[in-house]
């Protein structure tokens, strides 16, 4: 049994997980990366056995997606407010049942090339959701041909996916979200997808990174980083002051007092070298960052600030206003890493 693993790890350049399998082992399989994405192959042992086979989306989309053989949907995304849609391709329409937040978006992602891909799909049991696609297999097909199509199969279909998602307009409630991205991203050598809502590029000596996370069909989060390819190394953590409950961790490892009354009330800082982490956070950098404290959970380390915020927080038109304010905070450590070790 454990062979026909080791065989397809062999054929397709992957890793067996454990590497040594023991009589007791519960689940193991092979993981890896194929044709640049990565991939993972788990057979579950004991009663009701079987083999899953999952390729994750990189980004996850952002379209409540959920899509299974008609009858076998989970319904993880009932419980996430989703609707069942219909393609509009009675044959497909028939043989899978989907899910999503915004019809319209999911038509679009599930084009004629997309659904001629799932078609070609020989297992019955297959998941498809903004994160992941992923098949079932019986433990009773354990060939190492079988296994291998099955590791191509769930590879081509995410690259498939992500393909097509380059064409999906962006959610309705972040359509202004993308336009004023979209206006930051024109002045500079910037990189934009519409779905999921992501930016990325390098702004001066900066690295400048945004993302659209989806925690559920009406909350979305948005991730801004700004930093440097090089760390600072001097191990500077700020972050959030933390909960009553999670203070109890201080117990162990006490933050760094700043003498800065203000700042130290609303974020806690760790360092292994207080006198090196002064030169980091100094007056400026910490007013810098109690300015973007209302918007959100505001991060700072050798590589540079993040903010985690909402979108009721962070309004369309302030988007580039932020993005430069928190560039101001990183611009200004742009001195020999060395003055801080």
């Amino acid at each position: 049994m454990y062979e026909s693993y080791r065989g397809v790890a062999r054929a397709l350049g992957l890793r067996l997980v454990p590497d040594d399998p023991g009589m007791m082992t519960f689940s193991f399989g092979v993981e890896g990366v194929l044709d640049g994405h990565p991939v993972q192959m788990t057979r579950f042992c004991g009663k009701g056995a079987h083999i899953t086979t999952t390729s994750p989306f990189l980004p996850s989309l952002d379209l409540g997606l959920g899509l299974g053989r008609a009858g076998v949907l989970s319904t993880l995304t009932e419980l996430l407010g989703a609707h069942e849609i219909e393609v509009g391709d009675p044959e497909f329409d028939a043989t899978y049942a989907v899910r999503g937040d915004e019809p319209e978006r999911v038509r679009a992602l599930l084009t004629p090339a997309v659904r001629a891909e799932l078609r070609t799909l020989r297992t019955n049991e297959i998941k498809l959701t903004d994160a992941w696609f992923s098949s079932d297999l019986s433990a009773s097909v354990e060939s190492v041909p079988e296994l291998e199509r099955a590791v191509r199969e769930a590879v081509r279909i995410a690259r498939v996916i992500e393909a097509a998602s380059g064409a999906v307009p962006p959610a309705s409630v972040l359509r202004p979200h993308y336009d004023a991205w979209m206006a930051f991203a024109r002045e500079r050598p910037m990189r934009v997808s519409a779905t999921p809502l992501w930016l990325e590029g390098r702004v001066g000596r900066t690295l400048v990174g945004a993302r659209a996370a989806r925690k559920s069909a009406t909350e979305i989060v948005f991730e801004l980083s700004v930093g440097v390819e090089q760390s600072f190394g001097v191990g500077l953590s700020v972050r959030p002051r933390r909960t009553a409950f999670q203070k109890v961790l201080e117990m162990i490892d006490t933050p760094v007092p700043t003498g800065d009354e203000a700042f130290d009330a609303q974020f806690e800082t760790r360092t292994p070298a207080p006198e090196q982490a002064r030169h980091l956070l100094d007056a400026s950098t910490r007013r810098g960052l109690l300015d973007l404290a209302p918007l959100g959970a505001v991060f700072f380390d050798d590589r540079g600030v993040a903010l985690h915020a909402s979108a009721a927080s962070l309004e369309p038109s302030r988007f580039g206003a932020v993005i430069e304010a928190m560039r101001a905070i990183v611009e200004a450590r742009f001195v020999s890493p060395a003055a801080y070790r």
